[in-house]
């Protein structure tokens, strides 16, 4: 750096020999008089002022050097402003070194004035750039800083091996479900086959056991005594309680395996033929009907009517001691969804039985007290659960019952009496 420096010098030597003829002036004393021509004070200036300069030159060429490194330091035009800047103080000294021999002053005041114009137009632009300077951050809190952004890449890196970890067993525990799923519809497929043919098979047995009962009854009832012909009596009705009980299973079978039928179906004209034969088999009792107006909606109309059939059914058997008796069957819209719902002022049932009502085989009163199998209820929990629906009660003991459900898809926030039903297979 110094040998182009030094070079740069002598570049200026030679330069300014050639321009000095014309900015010399014959009225003017080279310098050297004013030393007296002493060598120790002559070339004491001249070698001082020829190092500043060389100095002088080192420094503007380390700064275009630097500049053009580093290209991404904030105000690096202000480092060629210093340059320009160092390099005229370098040429004022360069030029005291020549006017020990040529009274060049003229040229000396030029040189002299480019200097100022840029030392001051250097002053001026660094004045507002002071504040920006005193801004930028230190090295300390660059290191700062540094550290934080460490430590949160640290953080973030134990969060992203955290969420990866979390995510595999998410995925496993979605495999495993979906595992459990299929091992689910396996076993309730079998479950529906094995159902259907120990029910079908059954069937053969108990006409057997009806049909030889009934000839030992007509043929050899006066030969048998009253505790022989009493016993026969629980024969027969024992396999017409199974036969009931293989007819009720035929049928929760078929409709596991029954594909839906959908349809815009009247909701009113089904209800209104159900209710004409309970009325018909119940004439006998005090019966109010509460029937209101029902929607026609989209669903598969036998299955339905299944749902009715067993409803109602249930209405029917349990207020058997009220006189009289209320049945009500209607709908209402809530939250954009259609609850349909048939209500009695039956015997009820605590609340707390509600998830076993809706379980196969499963009763909420004694077989002596009120007959049936205890499938009709899962039947219903079954075809509303094909239709996508839902199902629940609202009970108390002697205070009747009221059994909702709905045919929608839509998706809901749960209501704060239904409570969570178990899924019947």
């Amino acid at each position: 750096m110094y040998v182009l420096a030094s070079a740069g010098v002598l570049l200026l030597i030679g330069a300014g020999a050639k321009i000095a003829p014309f900015a010399a002036s014959s009225d003017f004393m080279p310098h050297g008089y004013c030393f007296l021509w002493n060598p120790l004070v002559l070339w004491l200036n001249v070698i001082s002022d020829s190092l500043i300069v060389i100095s002088y030159y080192c420094i503007p060429i380390a700064l275009i050097y630097l500049v053009r490194k580093r290209n991404d330091l904030p105000f690096n035009w202000i480092f060629w402003m210093f340059g320009l800047f160092i390099l005229g103080c370098g040429t004022t000294h360069l030029m005291e070194v020549w006017t020990v021999w040529h009274a060049s002053y003229l040229l000396a005041g030029i040189i002299k004035a480019i200097t100022a114009s840029v030392s001051v137009l250097t002053a001026i632009m660094l004045v507002p750039l002071i504040p920006k300077a005193i801004a930028l951050p230190s090295p300390e809190h660059l290191s700062r800083i540094n550290q934080e952004l460490e430590t949160q890449i640290a953080g973030r890196s134990q969060v992203e091996q955290e969420l990866r970890k979390i995510l595999a067993e998410r995925e496993q525990t979605v495999r495993e479900l979906a595992e459990r799923k299929e091992q689910l519809e396996k076993a309730s497929q079998e479950m529906m086959s094995f159902t259907y043919t120990v029910s079908h098979d059954l069937r053969a047995p108990l006409r057997h056991i009806s049909a030889f009962s009934g000839m030992l009854e007509e043929e050899f009832q006066s030969n048998l005594p009253a505790e022989g012909q009493r016993y026969l009596k629980r024969i027969q009705q024992g396999a017409q309680r199974m036969g009931t009980l293989v007819d009720d299973l035929l049928g929760y079978a078929h409709i596991g395996r029954q594909a839906l039928k959908l349809q815009v179906a009247s909701i009113a004209a089904i209800v209104d033929d159900v209710v004409k034969r309970f009325k018909v088999d119940a004439r006998e009792r005090e019966i109010e009907w509460r029937l209101h107006s029902l929607p026609s909606v989209q669903c598969d109309a036998d299955l339905i009517r299944v749902v009715f059939e067993n409803l109602i059914s249930n209405a029917v058997k349990f207020t058997r001691g009220r006189r009289p008796a209320v049945i009500e069957v209607g709908s209402n819209t809530a939250r954009g969804e259609t609850v349909f719902y048939v209500k009695d002022n039956g015997i009820g049932f605590g609340m707390q039985y509600l998830t076993k009502a809706f379980g196969v085989f499963h009763r909420l009163h004694r077989a002596e007290d009120y007959e049936g199998t205890g499938i009709g209820l899962a039947t219903v929990h079954r075809i509303i659960e094909k239709h996508g629906g839902r199902i629940w009660a609202e009970a108390a003991v002697d205070q009747g019952a009221t059994f909702y459900f709905t045919l929608d898809r839509a998706p809901r926030r749960a209501e704060a009496n239904e409570i969570a039903l178990p899924q019947v297979q």
